[in-house]
């Protein structure tokens, strides 16, 4: 993600500097790091979801 690579050339502060900004602006829900955490979340969390059920069921836990 963009945020992340951001973090670690600009550094935590500057990050932490920039994201309370965007909060300021645009809000939390339409903040962009929350707009692209939010995308990227729906992308992995189904298959992250069928993963985990898989693993359960082959332990006798699910």
């Amino acid at each position: 993600l963009e945020h992340h690579y951001q973090t670690s050339r600009d550094g935590a502060e500057e990050f932490d500097r920039k994201y309370d900004e965007y909060t300021e602006t645009y809000g939390y829900i339409d903040n962009p790091y929350e707009v692209e955490a939010r995308e990227f979340e729906t992308k992995w969390w189904p298959e992250f979801e069928q993963l985990l059920k898989k693993k359960l069921e082959a332990a006798g836990i699910g």
